[in-house]
């Protein structure tokens, strides 16, 4: 079910039902095959975030982005290599949570985000502005 989503996630450029089918697989594999590594499950959690963001479904997708950001963080924990997408996941939570008005939960995630010393740029310093100003109070 894996590889299924996997190769589904290859093709989501196709369209939302493309999207909508790898999602489901990614969803099927997470319950069906308790035996994935802890990188796998981070890493199918990642995809799903990033799917049900294309498919405008912003709660589904910050429900798999902090499962992800959570796996990624224990794998850094266990030793090994952060995820390349980890940083910027924390970004892309903290879009959701402002979408859906969760001021706390936006900034818990952009405070996160900077904890990891993300590049310079428009990100970085969106994510800086709003905490100084709209976030300071959560």
């Amino acid at each position: 079910m894996y590889n299924m989503g996997l190769a589904h996630y290859g093709m989501r450029t196709k369209g939302n039902v493309v999207r909508q089918t790898a999602a489901d697989w990614f969803q099927n594999a997470l319950k069906s095959q308790p035996a994935l590594s802890l990188d796998e499950r981070a890493d199918v959690n990642f995809r799903l975030g990033d799917l049900y963001f294309d498919l405008n479904k912003p709660g589904p997708a910050a429900a798999a982005y902090a499962a992800a950001t959570t796996h990624g963080e224990e794998i850094e924990k266990q030793g090994g290599k952060a995820p390349d997408w980890l940083t910027e996941t924390y970004y892309k939570l903290g879009q959701i949570y402002d979408g859906q008005n969760d001021k706390p939960a936006q900034k818990q995630a952009w405070v996160r985000y900077l904890a990891r010393n993300p590049a310079p740029g428009i990100r970085k310093t969106t994510a800086e502005q709003a905490i100084r100003t709209e976030l300071q109070r959560f």
